[in-house]
């Protein structure tokens, strides 16, 4: 059994009125159980206050990949991708990465609201290719849904429903580089 911690602190505010609300705290600890080399299963707790409070929760991740030419990977609740590795140091990948962002901002029209929660689920094709010391990618595809609503703060709130606000699919493009700062083992 591994245990893992993440801590993360950011300033999630629309800069009209920075205040005290709008630094966001999360961190939690995972505890993993490898059962085999391609899978691995992690439960624990996550604590955040996008709701003007400490709110503690449940977390889990699920990682199960296979290796060789054709690889695929499932890391809830991160990514699901499908790879194929036509050389040794390129990579082609379709993946979908969900993401989830809350923002304290605010609402001249509702003021009560102050959280903004933000949805995006992408698919997207990418190509990788990859070096001893870094890795470049490039990318493309389809944002299927991106939405956010505006929410009361308070742990009192946290299951009240409000309307959502959802913007219509649109392609987006991607480029980036991975630095690998540790020795990698040949395979």
């Amino acid at each position: 059994c591994t245990a893992i911690q993440m801590d993360s602190a950011g300033e999630y505010t629309d800069f009209r009125k920075v205040d005290s609300k709008d630094l966001i705290i999360n961190g939690g600890v995972l505890f993993m159980k490898t059962y085999s080399p391609n899978f691995s299963l992690g439960f624990g707790v996550f604590a955040y206050n996008a709701l003007s409070m400490p709110i503690v929760l449940p977390g889990f991740v699920i990682n199960w990949q296979t290796s060789g030419s054709f690889k695929v990977l499932v890391n809830v609740p991160t990514e699901i991708s499908v790879a194929y590795n036509p050389a040794l140091n390129h990579e082609i990948k379709l993946a979908f990465r969900p993401k989830n962002i809350n923002y304290d901002t605010e609402n001249p029209l509702v003021p009560s609201r102050r959280a903004l929660a933000y949805w995006e689920l992408p698919i997207g094709l990418e190509l990788r290719k990859k070096t001893k010391q870094v890795d470049f990618m490039i990318g493309g595809g389809l944002m299927a849904l991106r939405s956010f609503q505006f929410n009361e703060r308070g742990l009192d709130n946290i299951f009240k429903s409000t309307p959502g606000h959802m913007y219509g699919a649109n392609f987006f493009v991607n480029a980036g580089l991975q630095f690998h700062f540790k020795k990698q083992d040949k395979k």
